[in-house]
């Protein structure tokens, strides 16, 4: 029995309004599936967030319509469970189901048994209440999906996000966790003994600047009654990070960006005290064979290290004289002005609470 398990694909993600973002993050998932036939792998798993938002556009739904067709011809099943960017009732994934045995196959809050036996249960995008330190999971459980966020694995901890200690009734040994796009293992040993072995994939491709710049798969074994996981490395878009704090940084920069041959997404963080920084690149490199993402920092001399730049008046600032009483409309508006806004997330949360409203009103 093997399993390949990725999370955190976010189809549709048309990251920095770029049409080729969206279309890397498709190649990649692509590419998870034909490596998953290469590898003859039972059971491909997406832990949530197969989608971006429960508004994909009619691209997106080809494209997976595409992805069906090809596991449904190679005789594979792909079991997704629902995270919060895909929470829709009913899941947009199961209304392309043209196999009862192959293809997307949505876990909300179900079980799949496998030919072999082996039962994956697919936990639904939810509460640390409604989870109960696993008890809502059940007994016959072998291998456990879910979508939540952990402290463990987050730099920002608060008390709604999970801890590995909430899986103290969590009744199989293997898990599969989404949401936090990391990719790292952790063994968690209960009060009572029994040993879980927490995965989380992470992303399929690099959401977001502070992500890791390699991105993996698990391939899970089952040996001797034991789940044996080891990662895979995925073929993503390069990321190239550059520090230009001083004159000399500027050449190195330019001369490492012409050398580059993989159209890169560039990441240039650079003292805002130089002069034309970014003008000075542009002049001498093709940036049409890059994706160049400007960070303006400020250089700290007493330990030259760089910091962010703090600015006196912000967007917010500005925009409370244009908004001032109407504050889901101030909040969406000034998140999408930010130039790293994930427009599909911040419209579809606006779109919520005014629908939300509304019938209220």
């Amino acid at each position: 029995m093997k399993i390949l398990s990725t999370s955190d694909t976010h189809v549709g993600f048309r990251q920095y309004g770029l049409l080729s973002r969206e279309k890397d993050i498709e190649k990649s998932f692509k590419l998870i599936l034909e490596k998953a036939v290469e590898l003859k792998v039972d059971i491909v798993t997406i832990s949530g967030d197969i989608i971006h938002t429960v508004r994909p556009t009619a691209s997106s739904i080809q494209f997976l319509k595409n992805c069906q067709t090809y596991l449904v011809e190679n005789k594979l099943p792909c079991l997704v469970s629902v995270g919060n960017h895909d929470l829709s009732t009913p899941h947009w994934v199961s209304n392309l189901a043209s196999s009862d045995k192959y293809g997307f196959i949505v876990l909300d809050d179900d079980t799949y048994v496998s030919s072999d036996g082996v039962a994956i249960y697919g936990k639904t995008f939810c509460s640390k209440e409604e989870f109960n330190q696993g008890k809502c999971i059940p007994r016959t459980t072998d291998f456990l999906l879910m979508h939540q966020s952990f402290n463990e694995l987050t730099s920002f901890p608060n008390e709604k996000s999970f801890t590995f200690e909430d899986f103290e009734h969590v009744p199989c040994e293997a898990v599969i966790i989404g949401d936090t796009h990391i990719h790292k293992t952790h063994t968690h040993k209960t009060q009572n003994g029994n040993q879980i072995n927490i995965h989380s994939p992470g992303s399929t491709e690099l959401m977001s600047e502070p992500e890791e710049d390699l991105k993996h798969v698990f391939i899970s074994e089952l040996k001797d009654e034991k789940w044996v996981t080891t990662s895979l490395k995925i073929d993503t878009r390069k990321v190239v990070r550059i520090d230009v704090k001083d004159e000399d940084d500027i050449e190195r920069a330019i001369q490492q960006l012409k050398d580059e041959t993989n159209e890169p997404i560039v990441y240039v963080s650079f003292n805002t005290e130089l002069a034309d920084v970014l003008g000075r690149i542009r002049k001498q490199v093709d940036t049409n064979k890059l994706i160049l993402r400007p960070k303006p920092m400020r250089l700290d001399n007493s330990d030259q290290k760089m910091h962010a730049v703090e600015q006196d008046i912000t967007i917010s600032d500005m925009l409370k004289s244009f908004i001032p009483n109407n504050p889901d409309q101030f909040e969406a508006v000034s998140q999408l002005l930010n130039h790293d806004a994930d427009v599909h997330g911040v419209l579809d949360n606006y779109i919520e609470k005014r629908l939300k409203k509304l019938k209220n009103e």
